[in-house]
C-alpha cells in the first residue's frame, strides 16, 4: 500500500513539473507578409512591470522561444535586415503563450547594398612583391616618402634606394628604367603626389630579361591612369676654390611620353690640381739633401 502511494505521488509530481515547465515557455513566430518564415530575426522581450529584458533569435522554423516567462504584460521588439521593425505589446497568461509577428519589407533598406573590402598592404605575385601605397599615402606628402615608409625598401640619407646588399636598386616608372642620377630621380619622386601611385612592384632577384646593372633589385612605380611625368629637367654648376680651382657644370632633360621616354645628360668637369712635394734627407752627419717639386694636373671631362 505504501509503495502504491509513493508511486502515485511521484507520478503526480512529474506531471505537475512537466505541466508547469511547459506553461512557463513563450513562443513567438516571425514571418513576412507572404507568410514565409524568417529565421535569424532578433526578438527582444521586455517585462513592462520591471523593465527586465531577454533576447532570442528565431530558429529555422521562424520561432523564438523564451523559458520561465511568468504571466503578465510584455513588450516585443522584432528586428530583421531588410524589414521594418515590429514593436507590439502582448498579454501572456496560461492560455495564451504562442504569438505570431508579421514583418513588412523595408523598401529603402533594400534599395542598394555596398560591400567594401580592404586590399592587403603586401601581396606576392610570381617573382615580384606588390605593395598597395594607399595606406601609406595618407601619411606622406610625396612619392619618395611612400618609398621611405614601404616595408622592405631602405632610403639612405643621400637618397639612394636599396632592397638588399650595398648595390642601389634600379628605379622604374611605369615599367621604364629611369637612367638618371640619384638626385634627379629623387627630384621626380618628390614632385609626384602620394595619391598618384597605383602600386609599387619590388623585384629583389630580377630575371635575366632585365639589365645586369639591376643586380641590386628593381623598384617599379606604377602610376595611376592619367598621371604623367611629362618633361623634366635640371641644371647644376659650381666651383672649388684653390690655387687653380675646379669648375663643373651640367644639365639633364627627361621627356616621358605614353610610348617612349627620352633622356639627355650632359656634364663638364674642368679640374686643375697643384701638388707640392718637399723632402729632407740626411745623407751624412754633416750633409743634408733638400728636395722640392711642383706638379700641375689639368683634366677636362665631358660626359
Amino acid at each position: 500500500m505504501k509503495t502504491f502511494a509513493f508511486q502515485f505521488f511521484f507520478l503526480s509530481m512529474l506531471l505537475l513539473i512537466v505541466h508547469y515547465g511547459s506553461a512557463q515557455q513563450l513562443t513567438i513566430r516571425v514571418s513576412d507578409t507572404q507568410n514565409d518564415l524568417l529565421p535569424g530575426a532578433a526578438v527582444l522581450l521586455t517585462d513592462t512591470s520591471n523593465n527586465t529584458t531577454v533576447h532570442s533569435i528565431t530558429n529555422l522554423q521562424g520561432a523564438a522561444t523564451f523559458n520561465n516567462i511568468q504571466s503578465g504584460i510584455y513588450s516585443v521588439n522584432v528586428t530583421y535586415i531588410g524589414f521594418n521593425p515590429v514593436l507590439q505589446t502582448i498579454t501572456v497568461n496560461d492560455d495564451n503563450r504562442d504569438f505570431d509577428m508579421m514583418m513588412s519589407t523595408d523598401a529603402i533598406s533594400l534599395g542598394g547594398v555596398t560591400i567594401t573590402a580592404k586590399r592587403p598592404l603586401i601581396r606576392q605575385e610570381d617573382d615580384k612583391m606588390i605593395i598597395d601605397p594607399e595606406p601609406l599615402a595618407n601619411t606622406s606628402t610625396n612619392t619618395l616618402e611612400i618609398l621611405e615608409s614601404t616595408p622592405g625598401i631602405f632610403v639612405d640619407q643621400d637618397g639612394g634606394i636599396f632592397l638588399t646588399g650595398a648595390t642601389p636598386a634600379t628605379i622604374y616608372i611605369n615599367g621604364r628604367e629611369q637612367k638618371m642620377s640619384t638626385q634627379d630621380i629623387n627630384t621626380i619622386l618628390r614632385s609626384l603626389p602620394p595619391h598618384s601611385v597605383e602600386k609599387i612592384e619590388v623585384l629583389k632577384t630580377p630575371s635575366t630579361k632585365y639589365d645586369a646593372s639591376s643586380s641590386g633589385g628593381i623598384v617599379n612605380i606604377v602610376l595611376k591612369k592619367g598621371v604623367k611625368i611629362g618633361k623634366f629637367g635640371s641644371a647644376s654648376a659650381g666651383m672649388n676654390q684653390g690655387v687653380y680651382g675646379n669648375r663643373f657644370g651640367g644639365f639633364t632633360f627627361n621627356n616621358s611620353g605614353e610610348k617612349m621616354t627620352g633622356y639627355l645628360n650632359v656634364n663638364i668637369n674642368n679640374n686643375e690640381r697643384l701638388d707640392e712635394i718637399s723632402s729632407v734627407r740626411f745623407i751624412h752627419k754633416d750633409t743634408t739633401l733638400e728636395q722640392s717639386s711642383e706638379n700641375v694636373e689639368k683634366t677636362i671631362n665631358f660626359i
